[in-house]
């Protein structure tokens, strides 16, 4: 055995130094870190593409109802102006949409809802509709908004 002052003792003395724990330490934490940035972008990107989604599904159920009542139309009446749009449509064909509440209406049935703005103006003296539709909620990141011409009898 090796005493002090003889070569050698510091070889038998093993163990960590506490340079090594501090770099094993600042280096779990460079990993925890790295790790949860990671996550928090997956989890944003996930909310914008649910988002995305539920504005998608609004857009093609209004777009189901809406072309349909064109087609069978060859009239509409709108109701007074709000802020340059009109907030109801109503067909010949007897067909309503009325936008109250963040909520649009077909003939008093709910067909899309979460929408913060919805609004219709007539183009070329009745041939054509203007419809905008903007949909989303208050307390997410993004809005989506469609602005769409519709002719009269025939759709897009």
């Amino acid at each position: 055995m090796t005493r002090p002052g003889q070569a050698g003792f510091m070889k038998l003395n093993k163990g960590i130094t506490l340079i090594s724990v501090s770099i094993y330490v600042i280096g779990a934490i460079m990993a925890v870190g790295i790790v949860a940035m990671l996550t928090s972008f997956f989890y944003t990107n996930v909310i914008n593409a649910k988002s995305i989604g539920q504005a998608q599904v609004q857009y093609s159920k209004f777009n189901m109802f809406f072309l349909e009542d064109l087609k069978e139309s060859d009239s509409f009446t709108l109701s007074e102006p709000y802020s340059g749009y009109h907030r109801q449509i109503a067909f010949s064909s007897g067909a309503v949409y009325t936008f109250n509440a963040g909520t649009i209406y077909r003939d008093r049935v709910k067909i899309c809802e979460k929408i913060l703005d919805c609004g219709f103006k007539s183009i070329d003296d009745g041939e054509r509709i203007e419809v905008f539709l903007r949909v989303g909620e208050e307390e997410t990141p993004g809005e989506h908004a469609l602005r769409q011409i519709y002719k009269l009898g025939r759709g897009y």
